[in-house]
């Protein structure tokens, strides 16, 4: 006997489904995998197809999908009726075990069995009972389960008599791997009224038809601001929109001028090259000093909290607030909202009809295999010509941790411009977490792995040369520290605040004070850091340091300005309310002709923080920052500890860095920018020359037992006051041992033994930049004072 008769061919490859040695059959009914097969989507009832029941999601739609056999089912009043041939569904086969409890199958995605995530189907129920479903063939592990996720619920009755819509519901989950390496997630669900209608989804279904509705009800009701086109189509026939927000729409170039310039781009898109701004000449008047703004969502079919994220954000640009008003007028918005309409339409969980990945596909777009990304690229190059791009951000969702987060790109740091951009990548992050509960920092990483080379945030940070280009994940759960789920309102939520934060970029004074709030807010996660890593391991007692206290915000604010009287406002009133915000536009658009800002001044002056690409997922700008739970600006307001003893004060950063610098090593300067001159300031700020030039050529590390520094020979003041000797291994292989290397005497081991450890100063750096922790005692007078 043929056991794959009834099965469709990438159904019966798929090697999660096991057939089971024996079948059980009759003249009527069909057993397999266990128990009695009760609904295959391949199938059709002998008693009658389904239909979709009122009160049901919004914008349901039917799917008719060709049936390859007919099957029969008991006539029981137990068994339940199962259903998934409508839009986004995807369930391909149930099985009852018992009245209580159903082995359930879901499909992988079209040509690609290695993906199934996503999970979507209705069942009607005829009794007041608690049922016990196994979702048995799940093929990726899924932390969110562990930590109380619940499976997202739409009951018919509810919303008819209590409108009640989606929400989280079920007891007794759990998520386990089974022999045959697949997972099973097992809940259990009352329902409470008979007759009743559930629909069951692994988060709150968005599907190509409500895109759809949305998209022209939008377009309709605001065309003086908004423009939709068809950017392509699918390979299923299915439109993918392209979406144009700005002021004074009727002005800006046409669509089929725009579709010129789109063509244009081929052979900037072969070459991986930055194409040029030669379209700008092509620009009205009104909209050539506009940014550009990139937003898109969808690629990945099942991450339907991405859709809740751009519909926040797209409202909010067309809402009639102030600052939307103002994003409107200096910036063009081009968004996608759905890259992968084939994938959401058919129930995907990742892939497109092709059994691809179209997040993987952007270094090199194909126009037949993946045309969503192809003209999406086109589109991006061709405003790149036009306008000066700000942000790029893919809207996604994450299964394994909780909060929402960004991912990055950052470079090793082998220049000054490197260095520079490794900051402003985290400015966006940084601003997220002060603006938005649900965001955080923690969670954001920025590096550049080689498997997503192909991402779209990695490519147009390589080609375009875009900072700020980010992925945005938000968790199909919730935010830390909680069990409670994410509503669409909350996803909308993030979605406004990033739109409302590229109101930063309509100034050059905005977007420069918010690098140095994040720069300030850096540099004392460092500090902090390095004081809970640093500290005496010789003394009984733990070492107490006191926090370095945090930089005055107007301390580098003013150094934008280059005054001392006036006082601008500060980062944390700029957004305060529309208001506020017409108020500083007005009287920077007074000031600008007085007082302008020069970028290559403020580089200069502003000490940047060391930013690595992160080692590992966690994403962390320190070396403790899991041990660091805390914010950092709740320590404005803690009174300082005063130090243990009175003999050493304790100062300032501020005043400290007036007092000695160290500024970056040799191959550092070298690789600077030419267009940024080298500060020689920073080597006069000391008010001993002779030691400021000496530790000006210093490179500092900080192991277990030594110190290696460079030219040693002009650093014999502090060798003396700490009693260090300087020790030559010509044949060490340790790479913190060597010619030039200090070694700790036993005289400061008896010194920190005795107490003195907690008067000895400290001076800290971390790959060349000042990391001062702690107050630099003068090294030869003290010194002998103390003895």
């Amino acid at each position: 006997m043929n056991f794959n008769q009834h099965f469709d061919l990438n159904f019966a490859n798929d090697q999660s489904l096991y057939l089971p040695s024996q079948v059980y059959t009759n003249a009527r009914y069909k057993f397999e995998l266990g128990g009695l097969l009760v609904y295959d989507v391949k199938a059709e009832l002998k008693k009658g197809d389904f239909i979709i029941p009122p009160n049901s999601p919004f914008n349901l739609k039917r799917i008719l999908t060709t049936s390859q056999y007919t099957l029969d089912i008991p006539d029981d009043p137990s068994l339940l009726t199962f259903n998934s041939k409508f839009e986004c569904g995807n369930l391909s086969k149930a099985i009852k075990l018992s009245d209580y409890e159903y082995d359930l199958y879901i499909r992988s995605d079209t040509n690609n069995p290695r993906q199934n995530h996503w999970y979507y189907f209705s069942v009607y129920n005829p009794r007041k009972t608690a049922i016990t479903f196994n979702i048995c063939n799940l093929k990726k592990p899924d932390p969110l389960y562990q930590s109380g996720m619940k499976p997202c619920t739409w009951s018919c009755y509810s919303k008819h008599n209590e409108n009640q819509e989606w929400h989280r519901s079920g007891t007794c989950i759990s998520y386990f791997l089974k022999e045959n390496n697949s997972y099973t997630l097992k809940f259990t669900y009352n329902f409470k009224n008979p007759n009743d209608t559930v629909y069951f989804a692994y988060s709150q279904p968005y599907s190509y038809t409500d895109c759809q509705t949305f998209l022209k009800t939008i377009s309709s009701s605001n065309k003086d601001i908004c423009r939709l086109n068809t950017l392509c189509l699918t390979n299923d026939g299915k439109e993918c929109n392209l979406l144009t927000i700005t002021d004074s729409i009727q002005d800006y170039i046409d669509y089929d001028n725009e579709v010129k310039d789109m063509n244009d781009m081929v052979k900037y898109l072969r070459k991986f090259k930055k194409p040029k701004s030669g379209l700008k000449r092509k620009t009205s008047e009104k909209h050539v000093n506009k940014k550009a703004i990139v937003l898109m969502a969808r690629v990945h079919s099942g991450e339907t909290v991405s859709s809740f994220m751009m519909k926040g954000a797209i409202e909010y640009l067309l809402s009639s607030l102030t600052s939307a008003v103002f994003l409107r007028k200096n910036f063009v918005f081009k968004i996608v909202p759905m890259l992968n309409p084939d994938g959401v339409y058919h129930g995907n969980y990742r892939c497109c009809l092709k059994g691809l990945d179209l997040n993987r596909m952007w270094l090199r777009p194909h126009k037949n295999i993946s045309p969503t990304i192809y003209y999406s690229k086109l589109m991006i190059f061709a405003i790149a010509a036009r306008h000066d791009i700000k942000l790029v951000c893919d809207f996604h969702g994450h299964t394994k941790k909780k909060s929402v987060f960004m991912y990055g790109c950052s470079v090793k740091p082998d220049s000054y411009e490197d260095s520079r951009n490794n900051l402003l990548t985290r400015v966006v992050p940084y601003y997220m977490y002060k603006r938005n509960n649900f965001f955080s920092f923690r969670l954001s990483h920025y590096r550049i792995e080689k498997y997503k080379e192909s991402t779209s945030r990695i490519v147009f940070f390589k080609e375009l040369q875009i900072p700020h280009s980010y992925t945005m994940e938000a968790s199909f759960f919730g935010p830390e520290g909680g069990n409670s789920h994410f509503s669409a309102g909350d996803l909308e939520s993030l979605g406004r605040d990033l739109c409302r934060f590229c109101t930063v970029f309509i100034k050059n004074g905005f977007y420069l004070r918010v690098i140095a709030d994040t720069n300030n807010y850096l540099r004392n996660l460092r500090i902090k850091s390095l004081l809970q890593k640093y500290q005496d391991k010789n003394c009984k007692s733990p070492m107490e340091i006191p926090s370095a206290p945090v930089p005055d915000k107007q301390i580098e604010i003013s150094l934008l300005k280059d005054s001392e009287t006036t006082q601008p406002e500060t980062y944390d009133t700029l957004f305060a309310s529309d208001e506020e915000l017409e108020q500083i536009e007005e009287q920077e658009e007074k000031e600008e002709q007085d007082e302008k800002i020069d970028e290559n001044t403020f580089w200069e002056q502003v000490d940047i923080v060391p930013c690595l690409p992160d080692a590992e997922s966690s994403g962390s700008d320190s070396e403790l920052f899991d041990d660091i739970k805390e914010d950092i600006e709740k320590t404005e307001n803690i009174p300082i500890k005063p130090p243990i003893t009175t003999t050493v004060s304790v100062v300032s950063s501020i005043e400290l860095e007036k007092k000695i610098k160290i500024v970056k090593h040799d191959r550092f300067l070298n690789n600077r920018n030419s267009s940024v001159p080298k500060n020689s300031q920073n080597l006069q700020l000391s008010t001993n020359k002779k030691i400021n030039e000496s530790l000006a050529m210093q490179t500092f590390r900080f192991p277990d037992t030594d110190i290696e520094i460079k030219r040693s020979k002009l650093f014999e003041p502090l060798k003396a006051s700490i009693g260090i000797r300087a020790s030559k291994h010509r044949n060490s292989k340790s790479p913190n041992t060597g010619k030039n290397s200090l070694s700790f005497l036993p005289a400061l081991n008896s010194f920190s033994k005795s107490g003195g450890s907690k008067k000895m100063p400290i001076l800290m750096s971390f790959q060349g930049i000042s990391e001062q922790i702690s107050k630099i005692v003068t090294f030869r007078s003290q010194f002998h004072q103390r003895k």
